[in-house]
């Protein structure tokens, strides 16, 4: 069983709390279409960690794929630095950036906004708003070459689909065997208001410990986090089994 399943102790301390300093590398994850990079260069631009995308440092022109050896060692160069926050999920990876993050942020999304935004951000690329497309990707399209919008449209929606039930739990996981950062939930709302209460009952079924906000509370967390010398005490007050004290 891996820790991810076990409950942690409420006096379990997180990494940096014994360091005892604020939060200089966050980690984001959540599903595609959920809001990662716009939560991201919000947090950026209020907290002066400088913002990395994974997309944007994975993808190679013409939607092509890095060599593994190539992609580990931009993964490390990233994770090397003492101030980030990186986001985007390539949950075989995150054993390579989680141990070094102070505090993991998963941003959780209903399926239908995540599979909406999906697809109106592809219908946006073939407009002619560039944006939304990885650097290098974007950077081919800037210069005149057709691109398209994703490499892999209907895999990316069924990635979406199968997120909560599958990839969403994987993803804890594979943090909660890799590091000791505490877990901070951003529960974006639903069409029928707050879905707080359930993520707390999903995390709590499992015995999985985490700070649990809505999404504006877990940004203003966040800001605080960065700036105060307490920066993650266990048993926050919104979490299931402690966590992040906003």
């Amino acid at each position: 069983m891996t820790r991810s399943t076990r409950p942690m102790p409420a006096s379990t301390p997180p990494a940096s709390a014994g360091a005892d300093r604020p939060v200089r590398r966050l980690l984001v994850l959540g599903s595609p279409g959920s809001g990662k990079t716009t939560l991201t260069k919000a947090l950026s631009a209020a907290t002066g960690l400088p913002a990395r995308h994974l997309d944007d440092e994975y993808w190679e022109a013409g939607w092509g794929r890095p060599r593994p050896e190539t992609w580990e060692r931009r993964l490390d160069a990233l994770t090397a630095a003492e101030r980030w926050i990186i986001d985007g999920n390539y949950l075989p990876t995150i054993e390579r950036r989680a141990p070094r993050a102070d505090l993991v942020l998963l941003l959780d999304a209903p399926t239908a906004t995540c599979l909406f935004r999906v697809v109106a951000r592809a219908r946006r690329i073939g407009a002619g708003d560039l944006t939304a497309l990885p650097a290098r990707v974007r950077a081919e399209a800037a210069a005149g070459v057709p691109v398209r919008a994703t490499r892999d449209f209907l895999p990316l929606l069924r990635m979406v689909l199968r997120f909560r039930s599958r990839d969403w739990w994987r993803g804890v996981e594979r943090v909660r065997a890799s590091s000791a950062a505490p877990l901070l939930v951003a529960v974006a709302p639903g069409p029928f208001g707050s879905r707080v209460a359930a993520v707390r009952r999903r995390l709590r079924a499992r015995g999985v410990a985490a700070t649990v906000l809505p999404l504006g509370e877990a940004r203003e967390a966040v800001r605080r986090l960065t700036t105060t010398t307490t920066t993650c005490r266990a048993a926050g007050r919104h979490g299931t089994e402690g966590g992040v004290r906003p």
